[in-house]
């Protein structure tokens, strides 16, 4: 048996949108924070909401088309289906009311991990690239989408109703349905879609929302990126972000999924890298080799140096560089001896910035860059969290009269 749960806000003048949800057992934590947070911003920023939640009914489509129905009888000019897995910022339900479109959306990845190469999103052949912020779409998923009013009174006039025994006020018209058409079998979602279409209108996404799903994870992902991803544009967009000072934490989680080198520096790293990058006056020099040689490269002016032991990665390295577009590094091959690279003879001896990222802990000690480089000015380490070499940095660092920092999984260390 369901349950309704439902506070309908204030009668005011003005934007009033129905937050509505179903859900047949329990919401995620991540959309319940995310709700708490957004009522709030959503006030601050003039738009009034209301908030009905239908719990236990097993069949989405039906309850979806009795929350239009209590939306009908509500004063809400807006109705917002939020999934009760699915989570975002407050910001995000902002864009999403503030939209010129009659029915927008955000797109967010599938519950499958490993499945993220694609979204659960029906793309119009040929548009890719957004109007004004707005991408227009053939089909979305309902867990996120905000449609005004006349689209549900207009698809309404020509619905099939049925009487709902709960509230006898008003029939309920069905609006989402399985349909079989064309010789495809269509979910509720994008016969909702389809419908509209049918009466003209036209479906949008904001395909920069960043959006998580709760899996046994929460997996997060955006349109955007995964167009990116699929026309090999995602480096060259964080080298142009990089470049006008944008350091977005989200640029460096898209990139590294892009990568897909489960073992790369994080975004915390990336994300430092990128900042003194920028202040770097003088050459940098790199231990290891991958993406962040192309942040470093992408932040600075300066030249960026790489001691690489692996011809394989540095080949990976310069097709990255290439998909990337910059070329302000010079990768140097190394042989590992003693445990660290044999330096080459022609490159500085004094760096303005570090990176000590190599070589890798299993045939080598990282601590060899401070017997070669211990005098640049600002070292980024990574993988500080191991207790043995965070000791090992500390002691250096007060040994030789210099700050260290630990931040998340990496340490900096400054004159």
């Amino acid at each position: 048996m369901s349950s309704l749960f439902y506070d309908p806000g204030d009668k005011v003048k003005g934007q009033k949108v129905l937050l509505c949800t179903t859900v047949y057992d329990t919401p995620s934590p991540g959309y319940v924070f995310s709700l708490q947070k957004t009522r709030q911003a959503l006030e601050k920023t003039g738009i009034q909401t209301a908030y009905l939640l239908l719990a236990g009914n097993c069949h989405v489509d039906d309850a979806r088309n009795n929350v239009v129905q209590q939306f009908l009888l509500s004063d809400c000019t807006d109705l917002v289906f939020l999934d009760a897995d699915v989570s975002w910022k407050p910001d995000d339900l902002i864009k999403l009311c503030q939209a010129d479109a009659a029915v927008v959306g955000g797109v967010y990845p599938y519950r499958r991990e490993g499945s993220r190469e694609n979204l659960p999103v029906l793309m119009v052949p040929g548009v890719t690239e957004p109007d004004n912020g707005l991408l227009q779409v053939a089909g979305m998923p309902t867990g996120f989408m905000r449609i005004q009013r006349h689209v549900l009174e207009t698809l309404s006039e020509d619905a099939d109703h049925y009487w709902n025994k709960a509230d006898r006020r008003s029939k309920v018209p069905i609006l989402f349905e399985r349909t079989f058409e064309d010789g495809t079998r269509w979910g509720g979602d994008i016969s909702f879609c389809r419908k509209w279409h049918k009466k003209g209108g036209k479906l949008f996404v904001l395909p920069d929302l960043r959006l998580g799903h709760a899996a046994s994870s929460i997996i997060h992902d955006s349109l955007s990126a995964a167009l990116r991803r699929q026309g090999d544009e995602t480096l060259a967009y964080m080298v142009e972000k990089i470049k006008k000072n944008d350091f977005d934490p989200a640029l460096f989680i898209e990139a590294r999924h892009y990568i897909g080198n489960s073992y790369g520096a994080l975004e915390d790293v990336l994300m430092m890298c990128a900042l003194l990058g920028k202040k770097a006056d003088g050459p940098i020099i790199e231990t290891g080799s991958g993406l962040t040689t192309i942040v470093l490269a992408s932040s600075s002016t300066e030249p960026v140096y790489c001691l690489e032991h692996d011809t394989r990665w540095a080949q990976d390295l310069e097709k990255l560089a290439a998909k990337a577009g910059v070329d302000n590094f010079h990768v140097k091959l190394c042989d590992i001896q003693d445990q660290w690279y044999v330096v080459p003879k022609d490159i500085p001896s004094q760096f303005a910035l570090g990176l000590n990222d190599g070589p890798p802990r299993k045939i080598g000690s990282r601590m060899g860059f401070f017997d070669h480089f211990g005098h640049t000015e600002t070292i980024i380490c990574d993988d500080a969290d191991n207790p043995a070499y965070g000791n090992e940095l500390t002691q250096w660092s007060h040994d030789h009269h210099r700050k260290i920092d630990f931040v998340e999984r990496s340490a900096l260390i400054r004159s």
